[in-house]
């Protein structure tokens, strides 16, 4: 019985270390849209590609599986139908969250809140986007060159460009024929077979 117990307890730690074990969490809903997951991805790359993120210090997961205290001295970006919250538990990663706010800009066009993650209130994340949401809508300022729905470009998945690579030519023997030959080739050619 308590050989069980220890390998329960170990089995905890082991799964509690798997979430913990990474900084930065990206985060998506499965009821989402698929330019979600490509502007998570371009995300990734693009911070990749500026030297803010390398592999193994993120993961990515579908909202649910994380609570709010996962988030506790960690960032994690959560990308909702075209909206996006970048939640900050821990104000080392201010930094970050403004790398992480620029390239969603960049890549998605998507205008991401900064918020800590005190303000979350629910582990379901999507509550805390319709939040952000309602207080956007809340502004009087008018708004000025409004996208309209059908106007926004679908996102792309970044590709690496694929190296150029000039084909392999191979020599040929190519006999040129040209018109029949004259009287004097005719006799080179004559000797040239009588001695060879």
């Amino acid at each position: 019985m308590m050989k069980k117990l220890i390998l329960i307890a170990i089995m905890v730690i082991l799964c509690m270390s798997v979430v913990s074990a990474v900084d930065y969490y990206f985060v998506v809903d499965d009821g989402g849209t698929a330019a979600d997951v490509v502007n998570v991805i371009n995300t990734i790359m693009d911070l990749k590609d500026k030297g803010d993120l390398s592999e193994g210090d993120y993961k990515q997961y579908s909202n649910g599986e994380l609570s709010v205290d996962d988030f506790n001295g960690k960032v994690g970006t959560f990308v909702y139908k075209g909206e996006a919250t970048i939640i900050v538990g821990d104000s080392k990663y201010d930094d970050f969250a403004d790398e992480v706010k620029a390239s969603l800009k960049k890549v998605g066009g998507i205008d991401a809140e900064i918020i800590n993650v005190e303000e979350v209130e629910e582990d379901n994340l999507i509550a805390t986007i319709e939040e952000y949401a309602d207080e956007v809508e809340e502004v009087d300022e008018p708004v000025e060159n409004v996208t309209e729905p059908e106007d926004i470009p679908v996102p792309t998945l970044y590709e690496e460009p694929e190296p150029i690579v000039e084909p392999e030519v191979e020599p040929t023997n190519v006999t040129i024929e040209t018109e029949e030959p004259g009287f004097f080739a005719k006799i080179i050619n004559w000797f040239k077979s009588i001695f060879s």
